[in-house]
């Protein structure tokens, strides 16, 4: 009778531990990525998107859903942040405080000024991110047999070169004057339209041609600027919204001051008879 083998199964050999060349990757690979993604957006579109239909594209490029909102964050900060006395994008919020302080003069318009700011600057990613996925997912001007996931990365790679421009714009105006701020508002639009129209038009050179391109590229730049004026209009309707409670509640206590201070002191009215 032959005795059972019983030696253990050889154990696997270990994986790999990470090492230093992992760890470079984890701090700077996604930004390299993300500049390369960047960078060849501005240079040559049509490589990204190309690569945007393939189904790893990781490894050359960061996600542009990524990319766009990491940019919308930045520029978030700095609005945040930058809402000087005399900063432009005080403006519009000022121009609302005055019709208020009319209605009712002895309302602190300045504390209303701050925190429509503040909360206008907390719903915009969320005004700006609803629109621009709701664009993403309806509009098909890709190519035929293109998925919704393949249209969502076209989408955000062609409207990145812009909202890089709109950061940059954003940085640098942000202590200019408020009686620019329609010149400023109207230089936005004119940038959307001509960079995302630029990015789709060369970006679509491969697979599109003639008037099929020529559509597509001026129905997305309509698209998008429609976008970035609904976003900005978005969150500040939802700021006004979140905060008009709280206006009407000051309206209502300084009304009631000014009743009080109105009425007859008791040693004035008449003795009963």
């Amino acid at each position: 009778m032959t005795k059972p083998d019983i030696r253990q199964p050889a154990r696997p050999a270990p994986a790999s531990q990470p090492d230093w060349d992992d760890l470079t990757e984890d701090i700077f690979g996604l930004n390299i990525r993300a500049a390369r993604t960047v960078w060849d957006l501005l240079i040559r579109p049509a490589k990204v998107f190309t690569a945007a239909r393939t189904a790893d594209w990781t490894g050359a490029y960061t996600p542009t859903f990524r990319v766009f909102f990491s940019l919308i964050a930045i520029m978030f900060l700095f609005k945040f942040f930058w809402a000087g006395e005399d900063a432009m994008i005080r403006a519009p919020f000022e121009a609302a405080a005055d019709k208020l302080q009319a209605a009712e003069p002895g309302i602190d318009t300045e504390y209303f000024i701050l925190t429509l700011m503040d909360r206008n600057w907390i719903l915009y990613p969320f005004a700006i991110g609803f629109w621009a996925i709701t664009a993403a997912v309806a509009l098909n001007i890709w190519g035929k047999g293109t998925s919704l996931v393949t249209r969502v990365r076209l989408y955000f790679a062609a409207v990145i070169p812009s909202t890089v421009l709109t950061v940059l714009w954003t940085i640098t105006s942000a202590k200019l004057p408020g009686s620019i701020m329609w010149m400023s508002a109207v230089m936005t639009v004119i940038v959307t339209l001509l960079a995302d129209g630029v990015t789709t038009w060369r970006g679509l050179a491969p697979v599109h041609s003639g008037f099929q391109r020529v559509w597509r590229t001026i129905l997305l730049s309509l698209v998008t600027t429609a976008v970035s004026l609904m976003a900005p209009v978005t969150s500040s309707i939802g700021a006004g919204l979140w905060t008009n409670g709280e206006i009407e509640r000051e309206l209502e206590r300084l009304k009631g001051l000014e009743t009080s201070v109105d009425a007859p002191a008791p040693s004035e009215t008449a003795a009963p008879l």
